[in-house]
C-alpha cells in the first residue's frame, strides 16, 4: 500500500455547496473564490465580516443562500473554536431550518431531516433483519487500541477501520471498513497478514483489484455539512448484517483523548507533526459534527448488546451530550483551526 499522508492541504477550507446542479456561471465561480480564499487569507474568527459585507452586496437569492450556508458553518466552527457549543449547536439548528425552506437538494433535505430527529433524541428507524440469522459476537478493535485483538471470547467477527500491522489468525471472519483514501491505495498483498475469512466495506471508491467478498458500506443519510464517523459508519452497516448481537468496542473515545492512535494499525495522520496532525483532526471532527455522532452512536447503540469488556467505552456513551462535549474541548485544541498555516 502506498504511504498516503494527510499533508497541510487538508487543513484548506473549501466552501460549501449544497445543491446538486452547480451553478457554472462566472459570476457564481467568484462567488465560490471569494469565500473559499477569504477564510484562507482571514482565518474563522474575521471572515464572516467580510462574508456579510459581500451579502449585503448581493441581490440574487442563489448566491445569497450560499452565502448563508457558509457564514452559518463559518458561525458553527468560530463557536467551537471559543467554546461555545450551546452556539454551535444553534448554529447547526439553524442551518437545519435553513435546508428545509431553501434547499433543492432532496439529498440534503433528507440529511435535514434525519439530523433533526437526532438532535430532538426521536427514535430513528434501523432494520430488524436478524430474525432467522444468528446472533454472533462481534469485536471491533478501534484506532486507539494498545493491544494486539485476541480472540479470548469466542467472537465471529473482528472488525477493523484499517489495514493491521500485525497478524491475524484466530477470528473465524475479519471485516475492514475503508475510507475512501485507503481503498484507493490498498493492494490485495496489503491484506497477506490477515489468515482469516475477510470481508472489505468500501464507500465510494472501488478498489484497484476485484474479489468476490468485496461490499459497498450502507450509509445513513449524510450532508456535507454532517456525516457518520469511522465507528458510527460501521455499527450502522452492522444493523443490516448482526442487529442484535454482541459487540464489544475497543480502541474508540470518540477523540476524547489527547492521543488519537496507538499505532497498532495503520494511519493516514502526520503523527510526527503533532501540530498539523491536531490541526486536521479538529477538522475532520467538525467536518463530520460530533454532536451528531456522539448522539447517533447513543441511538444505533439500541440495536446491540453491549458486552462488558466495553467498560471503558460504555462510560463515554452514556455521559450526556454536555459531559461529551466538555471532555472533548478539554482534549483538543479547536482553537488550533484560527491559525493559519
Amino acid at each position: 500500500m502506498s504511504n498516503i499522508t494527510l499533508t497541510k492541504k487538508n487543513t484548506l477550507f473549501r466552501e460549501v455547496i449544497l445543491e446538486k446542479n452547480i451553478d457554472r456561471s462566472l459570476k457564481f465561480f467568484i462567488y465560490r473564490l471569494l469565500v473559499r480564499y477569504g477564510i484562507r487569507i482571514f482565518g474563522y474568527k474575521k471572515s464572516k465580516i467580510f462574508y456579510q459585507i459581500i451579502k449585503k452586496l448581493t441581490i440574487n437569492n442563489y448566491n445569497k443562500f450560499f452565502l448563508d450556508i457558509n457564514i452559518l458553518y463559518l458561525e458553527s466552527i468560530t463557536a467551537v473554536i471559543i467554546n461555545d457549543w450551546q452556539k454551535y449547536i444553534d448554529s447547526k439548528i439553524k442551518l437545519i431550518h435553513h435546508i428545509l425552506e431553501k434547499s433543492k437538494n432532496k439529498n440534503e433535505i433528507e440529511a435535514a431531516l434525519f439530523y433533526s430527529k437526532i438532535l430532538d433524541k426521536k427514535d430513528i428507524f434501523f432494520p430488524d433483519n436478524n430474525k432467522d440469522k444468528k446472533v454472533s459476537k462481534i469485536l471491533i478493535y478501534g484506532p486507539n487500541s494498545n493491544t494486539q485483538p485476541i480472540n479470548d471470547k469466542g467472537y465471529d467477527i473482528l472488525v477493523l477501520t484499517k489495514v493491521p500491522k500485525f497478524e491475524i489468525k484466530d477470528f473465524d471472519y475479519v471485516y475492514i471498513y475503508l475510507n475512501n483514501n485507503i481503498a484507493n491505495s490498498l493492494e490485495k498483498k496489503d491484506l497477506k497478514l490477515i489468515k482469516s475469512n475477510l470481508f472489505l466495506f468500501i464507500d465510494d471508491t472501488n478498489l484497484n483489484w476485484q474479489d468476490t467478498n468485496i461490499y459497498k458500506t450502507i450509509h445513513t443519510p449524510r450532508s456535507v455539512l454532517y456525516s457518520a464517523m469511522g465507528l458510527q459508519r460501521i455499527l450502522y452497516d452492522l444493523t443490516f448484517k448482526h442487529s442484535n448481537s454482541f459487540i464489544n468496542i475497543l480502541g474508540f473515545d470518540m477523540y476524547t483523548k489527547t492521543k488519537g492512535y496507538s499505532g497498532k494499525i495503520q494511519t493516514s495522520y502526520p503523527i510526527n507533526n503533532i501540530e498539523l496532525t491536531e490541526k486536521i483532526m479538529c477538522i475532520s471532527l467538525l467536518t463530520h459534527d460530533p454532536v451528531f455522532n456522539f448522539l447517533f452512536t447513543q441511538q444505533v447503540l439500541k440495536n446491540f448488546i453491549l458486552m462488558d469488556d466495553s467498560i471503558e467505552f460504555k462510560e463515554l456513551i452514556e455521559n450526556d451530550l454536555n459531559r461529551y462535549l466538555a471532555l472533548l474541548s478539554s482534549n483538543r485544541k479547536f482553537y488550533i483551526l484560527n491559525k493559519l498555516f
